[in-house]
């Protein structure tokens, strides 16, 4: 007779209950303030423009072309667009921010969860999603209101996607191409988050 924690795992849908329980625990977890990087409040800039109709640029961050590497003039518009309807609801409180960014882990790992249902056994598929989602660096990222997270549940898709294909296929998988190109992206946003955003949201004065 099997114990009652080997029948939960035993279960098709033990992986998706692991990756909600993983997000209920980040959310709980979930530190007040943010770390020194800059890049968040640039998002965040960003997406308080889309909320109240102003010009998506207008951050107060001064672009220096003679050294472009601190940082970019403006942010693409999909993290921000995420943002923006949280920003509207709740202002500038970071809380509901961050949630949106464990939303976007979950997210991640449920699709891992859909890409290794079919070949490995439920148990094995939800110690999967417990490595990933217990795994220091990935909670010790959920204070960050980075686009990161977002990047890493488009490459699981995607790869998810592309992994589907009939082995044997000579032909490109659709979007193939597509996640090699954001993980670097992901990574380069990563790296830079050191500087180049406003530091409107922090404690050292008005943004550059």
């Amino acid at each position: 007779m099997q114990r009652p924690l080997t029948r939960l795992f035993s279960r098709p849908s033990a992986g998706v209950m692991c990756a909600v329980l993983i997000g209920m625990f980040y959310v709980v977890t979930i530190r007040e303030g943010h770390d020194w990087g800059d890049d968040f409040s640039m998002y965040i800039h960003h997406a308080q423009n889309i909320a109240h109709g102003k010009s998506y640029v207008e951050t107060g961050y001064i672009y220096n072309p003679l050294n472009p590497a601190v940082g970019p003039r403006a942010y693409p518009p999909g993290f921000p667009l995420l943002l923006a309807p949280v920003v509207k609801l709740f202002g500038l409180d970071l809380w509901p921010l961050k949630v949106v960014v464990v939303g976007f882990f979950v997210g991640s790992l449920l699709a891992i969860v859909l890409l290794f249902r079919s070949t490995l056994p439920p148990a094995h598929l939800a110690a999967l999603v417990l490595v990933m989602g217990f795994n220091p660096f990935f909670w010790e990222f959920k204070d960050h209101i980075l686009s990161v997270r977002l990047s890493l549940s488009c490459i699981t898709a995607m790869g998810g996607h592309s992994l589907r294909k009939p082995l044997g296929r000579t032909e490109n998988p659709p979007f193939g191409h597509v996640a090699p190109r954001l993980l670097r992206r992901a990574k380069s946003r990563s790296s830079a988050s050191g500087g180049g955003a406003p530091r409107a949201l922090s404690n050292d004065g008005p943004p550059r």
